[in-house]
C-alpha cells in the first residue's frame, strides 16, 4: 500500500529547525475560508485571527488569540446558502457554502471610528460583530450575494472606512456598493456580468487622499477601475490586453516604479498605471501567476521588486520594476517521475510578506493531492516554503492534510507573539485545523 512519502520528493535538506509549531482544531469536516480575519481585535498589540466556520450545517465565526487560545464564538450567523435556504446558488465555485476551497472575506479593523476594532465578515448579509464579545452589532440584509469586500477610504483619511462590497442580486444582476460606518448604503453602481473573481482591491492609485477600487469580473472576462463614487474610470479586457487569465487572482496597489503608484497584477503578470496603461506584461514568459507581492528593495533604494508564484509549473520568481527577472525558484515539493499522472502540485494565494528581525521574507504555501486508482495510506505531509528576499530558503514550515486535496488554504504572517518577528497561519483544506508557526530568531 502506498504512502504519501512513496510519492512525492520533498525539498532537502528541509529547514525546520527551531521552528515552533502548534495545530489548532476547528472541529471535524468543517467549511472554512481562505481569507480569514488578522488583527488586532482587543488593543493589546497583538493580532487575532477571526475564521468563518460551517460544521454540521451551523454558520459561526471563531475567534483565536496567538497561542491558539477560542476568545469567543458566535453561532448565530447564518451565511448566504443557509441565510436564504437556497442549497443551489454557486454550487461547483468558491462561493457554495460546502466547497473546501472557500472564499468568505473576513477582516478585523475599526468600522464605525470609536477606536475599537469590529470583525465583519459578509457573504449574504454584512455581519459587523464586536471583536472583543462576538456580538453581532450590525445585520445588512442587501436580498444579494456578498461576493467579495474590501474596506475603503473612499471618504478620506479624516472618516472610517467604508466597506466597499461586489455583489451579484438575487433577483439577477451585479453591482459595485459603498457601505458607510452607519450602516448604510451610499452609493450602488450597476455592472455587467456575473461571478467577481477572486477579491475586490482599494487603494489611492493616483495619489489624491482617497482610494479607488479595483475589481474583475468572471463572465466578462474584464477588469473594471471605479472612484470613490462608484464612477467606472476605465476598463480592460484581460484576456485580450494583459495576460492569459480571464480574471484575476490577485494584485497589489503601490509604488513598484518610483515616483507614482500603479497597479501590479498577478495576471500576466503585469503593471498597470493609475489610467489603466500597460507599463509592462510578462505573459509571453509566465504561465497562471496567482500571489503578487510588492517586495521591498531596501532602504537604499526606491520602488519595489515584484514576487509571484506561478500555480502549475510550481516556479517562484521575483522581478524588479521594470519587470525584468531577478530571481526564480523552483525548489517546492513535487510528484516522483512515476507518479506524476497521479499527484498533482499548485502554487496559489497562499503567501505573504512577513517580517523577521526588521527583514522582509516571502512565505509561499502549497496545494497537493492524490489522484491516482491504488489506495493510499496514512496523510499527506507538506511543507510551506519562506525564501529571504535573494530568493534562498530560510525555513520550511510543516504541515499535514487528508491526501486528496490537501492545501495550505492561506499562508498569512501577524503579530501573534510579543517578539520581534511575524508568525505565520495556515489553515488546512480538508483537515479542519490551522497551524500557527514562530521561526527561529535571526
Amino acid at each position: 500500500m502506498l504512502t504519501w512519502n512513496d510519492m512525492v520528493d520533498m525539498p532537502s535538506p528541509l529547514k525546520t529547525e527551531g521552528v515552533d509549531v502548534l495545530r489548532v482544531s476547528l472541529g471535524k469536516n468543517t467549511y472554512n475560508t481562505c481569507n480569514p480575519g488578522i488583527g488586532d481585535a482587543d488593543g493589546d498589540g497583538l493580532d487575532e485571527i477571526a475564521i468563518p466556520v460551517i460544521e454540521n450545517d451551523q454558520c459561526r465565526v471563531d475567534l483565536y488569540d496567538g497561542q491558539g487560545e477560542l476568545r469567543w464564538r458566535n453561532d448565530k450567523l447564518s451565511f448566504f446558502n443557509y441565510y436564504y435556504n437556497d442549497m443551489e446558488s454557486y454550487k461547483g465555485n468558491h462561493w457554495h457554502a460546502h466547497t473546501k476551497h472557500r472564499h468568505l472575506f473576513t477582516r478585523i479593523f475599526d468600522v464605525d471610528g470609536d477606536g475599537k476594532a469590529e470583525v465583519v465578515v459578509a457573504d449574504g448579509p454584512v455581519y459587523i460583530l464586536d471583536a472583543l464579545t462576538g456580538e453581532i452589532k450590525s445585520t445588512i440584509d442587501l436580498n444579494a450575494h456578498v461576493q467579495v469586500w474590501c474596506p475603503a477610504r473612499i471618504f478620506g483619511s479624516h472618516r472610517p472606512p467604508a466597506i466597499v462590497a461586489g455583489i451579484e442580486k438575487r433577483g439577477g444582476g451585479c453591482a459595485v456598493i459603498a457601505i458607510d460606518s452607519t450602516s448604510k448604503v451610499v452609493w450602488e453602481t450597476e455592472v455587467p456580468g456575473r461571478l467577481f473573481y477572486d477579491a475586490i482591491w482599494a487603494g489611492d492609485v493616483d495619489e489624491d487622499g482617497i482610494d479607488e477600487i479595483v475589481f474583475s469580473i468572471h463572465t466578462e472576462g474584464s477588469m473594471f477601475l471605479a472612484d470613490a463614487k462608484g464612477r467606472i474610470r476605465w476598463r480592460k479586457n484581460v484576456r485580450e490586453e494583459i495576460g492569459e487569465d480571464s480574471h484575476i487572482d490577485d494584485l497589489v496597489i503601490d509604488e513598484v516604479q518610483p515616483g507614482s503608484k500603479q497597479i501590479l497584477m498577478a495576471t500576466g503578470p503585469a503593471l498597470i498605471d493609475k489610467n489603466g496603461g500597460v507599463l509592462w506584461t510578462r505573459g509571453e514568459d509566465y504561465h497562471h501567476a496567482q500571489r503578487v507581492l510588492a517586495v521591498p528593495r531596501g532602504s537604499d533604494l526606491q520602488g519595489k521588486n515584484a514576487y509571484f508564484c506561478e500555480s502549475y509549473k510550481i516556479r517562484s520568481f521575483l522581478l524588479d520594476s521594470d519587470g525584468k527577472e531577478i530571481w526564480c525558484f523552483d525548489g517546492y515539493e513535487k510528484p516522483k517521475p512515476e507518479f506524476a499522472d497521479s499527484v498533482r502540485f499548485r502554487l496559489t494565494t497562499a503567501g505573504s510578506l512577513m517580517n523577521r528581525g526588521g527583514r522582509p521574507y516571502i512565505v509561499q504555501g502549497i496545494m497537493g493531492g492524490y489522484r491516482g486508482q491504488e489506495e493510499v495510506t496514512g496523510r499527506a505531509q507538506h511543507v510551506a516554503t519562506v525564501l529571504d528576499v535573494d530568493g534562498n530558503v530560510a525555513a520550511h514550515l510543516p504541515f499535514e492534510d487528508q491526501i486528496k486535496g490537501s492545501a495550505a488554504m492561506c499562508a498569512l504572517s501577524g503579530h501573534f507573539r510579543p517578539i520581534d518577528s511575524d508568525c505565520v497561519l495556515i489553515i488546512t483544506h480538508h483537515d479542519s485545523s490551522f497551524y500557527i508557526f514562530q521561526l527561529p530568531e535571526r
